[in-house]
């Protein structure tokens, strides 16, 4: 044998023994606990698909989102009157509420070429769609007969599934560019509001002098929560108007049993 390898063969021979020597190295240290280093796991959340859907997704069936019509936003067209001469291989024809749908394929034994209609996941009829405001919808799928096997023999003349609008608690219409419903403003009303405290005019020695009658004194007194003893009666104190003339009186109630009550009557202030 020679001395020394071929140069040729030297780095197939090096990478040998390395390979050697690091097997003897794991075997020697298996039965040893062995320390990593940090790892670092990173994850993606899945995208929630909509719950009303009794499917999975496919590629192959047809999406129509009402969103891109825009006769669909800004008008009061049906759905069907929507979607007529809009899907390849899907007839929409009459006049509502007589329309029928039928799409180009295979047909079932029975030879019934209406497709399987669901409204928001569940099963319904397309009279159920008649004079439906296209408005209200936010998208329309669609699968040819042969697509729908999931359905078993009730998709084999294909499905038409209508999904409406879902409000959502992100919205702001004022804000949100698909906001293209013309003349229309959304207001959110406060779901709590302190009430302020009634005006009443500033009456004592510091008090500055008028200069002219106060209009704000039509209601001379106001008082929503007045609480009466056992008897029934209570005290309170209020200033009269400025000017001579008759005020109603009016009391409204409710008793400690849930008894509503009301009285009126006249005060008249005197000059």
């Amino acid at each position: 044998m020679p001395a020394a390898p071929p140069a040729a063969l030297a780095p197939a021979i090096r990478r040998s023994q390395q390979q050697r020597a690091a097997e003897r190295a794991y075997l020697n240290s298996i039965d040893k606990p062995i320390q990593l280093n940090n790892v670092a796991v990173l994850g993606q959340r899945a995208a929630v698909s909509d719950p009303r859907r009794l499917y999975p997704a496919s590629a192959t069936m047809t999406v129509v989102d009402m969103n891109t019509i825009p006769s669909a936003r800004t008008s009061s067209i049906s759905l069907l009157q929507a979607l007529q001469s809009r899907i390849p291989g899907v007839s929409i024809s009459g006049t509502e509420p007589n329309m029928t749908i039928s799409m180009r394929g295979d047909r079932s034994f029975s030879g019934n070429n209406t497709p399987l209609i669901l409204l928001d996941g569940v099963r319904t009829t397309i009279s159920a769609l008649a004079f439906y405001q296209a408005a209200d919808v936010e998208r329309v799928e669609i699968m040819k007969p042969g697509q729908a096997t999931i359905f078993g023999s009730g998709g084999a003349d294909g499905v038409v599934a209508v999904y409406t609008r879902r409000g959502s608690p992100t919205y702001n219409a004022r804000t949100d560019a698909t906001n293209t419903t013309p003349d229309v403003l959304a207001v959110r009303l406060p779901g709590y509001d302190c009430p302020q405290q009634f005006y009443a005019p500033r009456y004592g020695a510091d008090a500055p002098a008028p200069t002219r009658p106060d209009t704000r004194r039509a209601t001379l007194y106001w008082a929503p929560s007045l609480r009466t003893d056992a008897s029934g009666q209570t005290e309170f104190t209020f200033y009269t108007a400025e000017a001579a003339g008759s005020f109603r009186l009016s009391a409204e109630g409710i008793s400690t049993t849930g008894q509503p009550a009301l009285g009126s009557s006249l005060l008249e202030v005197k000059e």
